[in-house]
């Protein structure tokens, strides 16, 4: 390609050879002739300047990066353009377009709430028999579920031995008793003895005065006197030792009685046998378990409930009692007793209430659910329990204000089937909403009152 000195642009064309081999003709870039070209570079016509095309002058530097500039700044524009609308939509969307939330209107009330919790069936007059000495078991006469009566012989011990033990004492107090006959005879001799030389010497002495009776005699009757009440003395203590032989005696008889006695097994209440945990010939030893009975006058429900509402449970209120066993039927009750001890690790505390009958059948241990029913103060807040939430451990309601949901931590007390009572954070009057999908600011729109 070459240009000539007004800018055209020319092009060898290999479809013009006319003459010998190696002589080209020229043609203007876009036109094709017909005609014969000429043989000679010398006859050759140029085109018309008209006809040829010009090429188009270099752009200038300096005004392509102005344009770039331009294009980038208009871009950049546009992009924070279309992310401040993305802002406003997103603000406007989350703090400008209310939502239809279920609301609650705070109002003191006063209501009746259930403290619920398990129970265990037990009895505060329960006892449990045992051998208080060692032996074979010769006799069972009552079963499990049989009722019995105060002093009822409920089971026999074999007492051969004891008997035998038994019949030797009374031997023994017997003999004790003779002797003590037997010195108190010798005992009353010996006294006898005493007088009569006591006598002999006040004589013999009156006599001594004119000398009828000598010095010598006097003596003798002294040292005679003196013996005398010696042997009164010994007599009177031998008396004394038989009596305790006797006493000790009679006591022995009277351990091996009641020994012989706590062979024969009786009842100490009116109740029922629960449990019987021995045979016939098991050998038992002192403290041995036989039987265990209850009094089902005294059978009551225990159950623990959190030291927080202590101070709501009173003695005598109302009680509804669902027993696993029959899950059904209600049952109606009493707090009886209210305990006085915490355990340490659940912070629980137990009450007993009395139901007013029991299932046909029952048994210690068996699991009943418990309802206590406690009136609350008239001045109470309550609130359905699906309006509290919690947020970092702690419970709290979102509370409209001024349109807008706001997170309020709240104390909670006592439960009252789908309701809770709070203590502080809320005022009656507060609108409070459904704190699913909730947050901070939210603004919330409020239809109709839900109490």
């Amino acid at each position: 390609m070459n240009l000539d000195p007004k800018g055209r642009d020319w092009e060898f064309r290999a479809d013009n050879l006319v003459g010998s081999p190696g002589v080209h003709g020229v043609t203007p870039r876009g036109h094709a002739s017909a005609k014969p070209q000429p043989s000679s570079l010398a006859d050759e016509r140029l085109p018309e300047p008209d006809a040829i095309p010009r090429s188009k002058p270099p752009k200038s530097r300096h005004s392509t990066t102005r344009s770039d500039a331009f294009l980038l700044g208009a871009k950049s524009l546009v992009a924070i353009l279309v992310s401040l609308v993305s802002a406003a939509a997103f603000l406007f969307y989350f703090y400008g377009l209310a939502s239809v939330a279920p609301h609650f209107v705070i109002a003191r009330s006063s209501v009746t709430v259930e403290m619920t919790g398990p129970g265990i069936l037990d009895a505060t007059n329960k006892v449990t028999i045992t051998s208080r000495i060692p032996g074979f078991l010769k006799a069972i006469l009552v079963e499990r579920n049989d009722a019995v009566t105060a002093g009822q012989h409920i089971a026999q011990l074999d007492a051969n031995d004891i008997q035998n033990q038994l019949e030797a004492a009374r031997a023994d107090a017997a003999a004790a008793q003779s002797a003590i006959l037997e010195a108190q005879a010798n005992e009353a001799r010996a006294l006898a003895a005493l007088d009569k030389a006591n006598s002999d010497l006040i004589r013999r002495q009156r006599l001594s005065q004119s000398g009828v009776v000598s010095a010598v005699d006097i003596e003798n009757l002294e040292i005679g006197l003196r013996q005398a009440r010696a042997e009164h003395n010994r007599a009177k203590a031998l008396a004394e030792r038989a009596q305790a032989q006797a006493l000790a005696a009679a006591a022995q008889v009277a351990v091996l009685e009641h020994k012989r006695a706590e062979a024969d097994i009786r009842s100490p209440l009116n109740g029922v046998v629960v449990s019987r945990d021995r045979s016939v010939g098991d050998l038992l030893t002192a403290g041995a378990q036989l039987f265990q009975l209850v009094d089902p006058a005294s059978i009551v429900v225990s159950t623990r409930l959190d030291e927080s509402i202590m101070g709501l449970i009173e003695p005598g209120q109302q009680v509804a009692l669902w027993f696993t066993s029959d899950p059904t039927r209600a049952v109606n009750a009493r707090v009886t007793r209210i305990g006085r001890t915490v355990d340490p690790e659940t912070r629980e505390f137990v009450v007993e209430v009395a139901p007013e009958q029991l299932p046909r059948n029952w048994a210690l241990g068996q699991r009943v659910n418990v309802a206590i029913k406690v009136p609350l103060a008239a001045d109470s807040i309550v609130v359905p329990q699906l309006f509290v939430a919690h947020r970092g451990g702690r419970a709290g309601v979102w509370r409209v204000v001024q349109g807008r949901a706001t997170w309020t931590p709240v104390e909670v007390g006592a439960v009252s089937g789908i309701y809770l009572q709070l203590h502080g954070g809320v005022s009656p009057g507060d609108v409070i909403v459904h704190p699913r999908g909730r947050y901070a600011f939210e603004p919330v729109a409020i239809e109709a009152s839900r109490q």
